[in-house]
């Protein structure tokens, strides 16, 4: 993995994030293959394929890093924190995350951390992060508008920690691939509206059983294709369920799925296996804020299972003329409009008021 980097003399500003049980103190701060080195920076400009760099000690990082070059390359934290003053640029190949401890950039009200992108249509970048590791940014993993068949597999016990989202995929990226089993939560106030998984960009997107996604819009899909296994996703919001028009962001508010059609008028399909949904607005919602004039045309929606809890379980933004007869199982806390329900379904009450569908 070749590197470069832009010196620019900011004094560093880091914290004591993580602070490890045992006794390091005869541990070098940081190794690269088991050869001690003077800082980060240093690190990466000694990696060969396969190398793994190894964190003890709480570690700043000044500079950006672009990883292009060498493949498999592993950071590995060992209880102890990396705090960023710049992102850290996954052009190509694979970078892993491992280990216990915490990644941080140092602004992150402003700051992306670990950022996405292609500087040749033919590079794939890879970013796997596994373990205890927990990623404090702006966004914690972001997509820009220059990926291209990107992929991203976070672990059951990682926490990406975004003050705006979690994870964020650009617009006009495309070919993304997102196998998500950890947690993600923000910190913005809802007023400011934050996403814990916003999907712009043309891809494909796994949720899976091990999933937690807690802010005021848990995940908004706007191209591609999501499939959620599993997992529970809760919204923070207030107020009512409703989607507004934005070419630039994300448009649901008071919802914890939300699927809106983006100003690309790109596809997207959507299929709920399972999972728990909890919201004060709606538990699901499908829309056209954008008007579009092709929204229902290219969305295809399958719920088949899952706990919807919320005001309104399943809402559309124009019933007339938005998606119907998508519910083929799954349960619900109220189900007013039945023409959500697939043909060869039905709604079954129980004695508390809940709805369930199934088939005929």
């Amino acid at each position: 993995m070749n590197v470069s980097f832009m010196f620019d003399n900011r004094l560093a500003v880091t914290e004591d994030i993580i602070v490890g049980q045992e006794d390091k103190a005869s541990l070098d701060p940081i190794t690269v293959d088991g050869i001690a080195v003077d800082s980060f920076e240093d690190a990466f400009k000694r990696v060969r394929d396969g190398s793994t760099i190894v964190i003890n000690k709480n570690t700043v990082m000044n500079n950006y890093i672009q990883i292009y070059k060498y493949d498999n390359v592993t950071i590995q934290l060992n209880k102890a924190s990396l705090t960023c003053n710049q992102p850290i640029y996954c052009w190509n190949k694979t970078l892993n995350v491992v280990g216990e401890g915490t990644i941080k950039a140092s602004d992150m009200d402003n700051d992306y951390l670990f950022i996405m992108s292609n500087i040749y249509d033919d590079w794939n970048p890879i970013l796997n992060i596994d373990g205890k590791i927990r990623v404090i940014a702006n966004a914690a993993v972001f997509t820009n508008s220059k990926t291209k068949n990107a992929t991203i597999n976070i672990g059951k016990d990682v926490v990406l920690d975004g003050f705006w989202y979690g994870f964020s995929t650009n617009g006009t990226s495309t070919g993304t691939k997102l196998n998500f089993n950890g947690t993600a939560i923000t910190r913005a106030e809802a007023a400011d509206e934050p996403n814990g998984i916003y999907l712009a960009g043309d891809g494909e997107y796994f949720l899976g059983g091990n999933s937690k996604v807690e802010s005021f819009l848990p995940v908004e899909i706007r191209a591609g294709k999501l499939t959620i296994e599993g997992g529970e996703y809760i919204s923070t919001g207030e107020g009512e369920a409703t989607q507004k028009k934005n070419g630039n962001g994300s448009t649901g508010q008071n919802i914890c799925i939300s699927v809106a059609e983006h100003s690309t008028k790109l596809p997207i399909e959507v299929k709920i296996l399972g999972g728990k949904f909890k919201a004060n607005g709606a538990a699901f919602m499908e829309g056209d804020p954008n008007e579009t004039g092709v929204a229902t045309e290219n969305t295809t929606i399958g719920i088949y299972g899952g706990v919807f809890s919320a005001k309104e379980a399943v809402k559309t933004l124009t019933p007339e003329s938005d998606c119907k007869n998508f519910i083929y199982g799954g349960k619900f806390s109220n189900l007013e409009n039945e023409d959500y329900i697939a043909k060869g379904y039905k709604a079954e009450k129980a004695h508390n008021g809940t709805v369930e569908v199934v088939k005929m």
